[in-house]
């Protein structure tokens, strides 16, 4: 039994991965990364001393978030510029009536443009392999350490592609869906953060009336205030690094907080979890999108 590859996706890859603006990108994006190891390298070169693997593994501890942050930064800047304007481009080039004509069904459609669209980003991610190595060969990053980092580079992939997919699919501009697709994600990466410095003197504020709820705060608002974290990939990165340098347990953690003892899930696991049901949630939406456009609704 033969297994039929979406044809939309062969088309897309066929036409896409050919471009020479593509190769120059990437190769930009290696070159950023290998910068960043040297200079890492550089500013720790005076602790090295010779025959010591003392110094690689303060050179592979530090470089590896690093370059972790800059594949982040990669992704969080061009997943949705990648995935905004995968359908409505076929909108303005006359030729989506064209595609919702063919035998495909609206699910097909929009994961075929999903894989084609998402396929330059993970190629960028795995071209970066081979540098990410040279930290675990010297020492200094778990193998924990490399999978979980793996995993919020695809998670926030996954969910960003989505939302600029589901944007595409929605407005009947590429400007539009893309101003959407990069405002949303701006909002989770920059926004929250942003909004919780002005907030903060309030909740000190609060926390100064109600001394209790920093004394024996109540449970519930320990799991919504992780649960806020998890919504940031950055601060999610940063809490799973503390997480596994602190020797806490990967999965689940007992933490006390004032006279609280909670149970919380590892903060990386709360955040795959609610990317996977929003790249899900975004992803029936752009189908049901292209679908009332098939039936002329």
């Amino acid at each position: 039994m033969s297994i039929q590859l979406n044809p939309l996706i062969v088309r897309e890859l066929r036409g896409g991965l050919r471009s020479g603006r593509r190769v120059v990108l990437l190769s930009c994006c290696l070159v950023i990364i290998g910068v960043f190891f040297l200079g890492v390298y550089a500013a720790t070169s005076a602790t090295l001393v010779s025959g010591s693997s003392g110094g690689s593994y303060a050179v592979g501890s530090a470089f590896f978030p690093m370059v972790v942050g800059v594949e982040l930064f990669f992704v969080c800047v061009m997943t949705p510029a990648q995935t905004a304007g995968a359908i409505v481009n076929e909108r303005e080039r006359q030729t989506y009536d064209v595609l919702l004509a063919t035998p495909l069904t609206p699910r097909q459609i929009v994961l075929g443009k999903l894989v084609s669209s998402l396929a330059y980003m993970v190629l960028v991610l795995v071209a970066a392999v081979p540098i990410e190595s040279l930290a675990f060969l010297m020492g200094g990053v778990d193998p924990a350490e490399l999978v979980l980092a793996s995993l919020l580079l695809l998670g926030t992939l996954l969910f960003f592609g989505s939302l600029g997919l589901w944007a595409s699919a929605t407005f009947r501009g590429s400007r539009a869906a893309t101003a959407v697709a990069y405002a949303l994600c701006g909002l989770l990466t920059i926004g929250l953060p942003v909004l919780a410095l002005f907030v903060a003197p309030l909740i000190g504020s609060i926390a100064l009336s109600y001394p209790t709820l920093t004394d024996q705060p109540p449970p519930w608002l320990v799991y919504t205030g992780e649960m806020l974290a998890a919504t940031n990939p950055w601060l999610t990165a940063a809490l799973t690094e503390a997480q596994l340098r602190g020797g806490y347990p990967l999965f689940w953690m007992h933490q006390t907080l004032g006279k609280t003892n909670v149970d919380l899930p590892g903060v990386w696991l709360v955040f795959l979890a609610l990317y996977a049901a929003g790249s899900a949630a975004c992803l029936h939406a752009a189908a049901g999108a292209v679908r009332r456009r098939r039936v002329g609704t």
